[in-house]
């Protein structure tokens, strides 16, 4: 697979770009470190209803099945691109809410997609 350090600057824009357009691909490439399992389908509707121009969804599906990690993913990529400047986190607890922050913190940080498409100077995406 290819890496987005082995990318020209052109490339990457052109990459970047198309990752916006196509969010499926996107959660797919992007977080694939992440996805150990086999996609369920239904992500597929998930990522495009997260990513959709309606501002609220509820996602009514089974415990475990994985609305808040593609939430995580989502927030991370629509931060990091430029389209969200502020998320609402809700959690079980303060201390469910915070993983959840945490998780996309470490995503920010640690991925390198995300680092290399959307970060200054091929770095660390910058903020807080």
């Amino acid at each position: 697979m290819i890496k987005p350090q082995d990318l020209d600057a052109k490339k990457r824009l052109d990459l970047a770009s198309q990752f916006l357009s196509d969010p499926i691909a996107a959660h797919s490439i992007i977080f694939s470190k992440q996805h150990a399992d086999i996609t369920a389908p239904y992500h597929a509707e998930l990522i495009k209803a997260f990513h959709g121009p309606i501002e609220n969804i509820i996602a009514l599906c089974f415990r475990g099945s994985g609305k808040s990690t593609i939430a995580e993913e989502t927030i991370s990529l629509l931060a990091v691109s430029g389209q969200i400047h502020n998320a609402l986190i809700v959690g079980a607890s303060y201390q469910r809410a915070a993983d959840r922050l945490r998780t996309i913190r470490r995503h920010l940080q640690n991925n390198d997609w995300l680092r290399y498409l959307f970060g200054m100077d091929n770095s660390e995406v910058e903020g807080d």
